[in-house]
């Protein structure tokens, strides 16, 4: 059977169910919301990442490197 006519006869899965987790990207930030966030998304079990990102103060976040996941950095 070709792999076409296998999503057909399956039906819709949607894609948080049916593909790889992908990581929370947050930006570092001066009050230090991210790492409490990040702290409560990874006891939940969820992959988490600050890595090349930031935010200052006036809410403007700097990206300086690709996604964790695609560039392979989890923190």
């Amino acid at each position: 059977m070709s792999k076409k006519k296998d999503e057909e006869s399956y039906g819709f899965a949607h894609p948080a169910i049916s593909r790889p987790q992908r990581v929370i990207w947050l930006p570092e930030d001066v009050h230090g919301l991210a790492e409490k966030e990040a702290r409560v998304c990874v006891e939940a079990g969820m992959i988490v990442s600050t890595r090349n990102a930031s935010m200052n103060e006036k809410g403007k976040v700097d990206v300086s490197g690709g996604p964790p996941d695609l560039i392979g950095e989890i923190q």
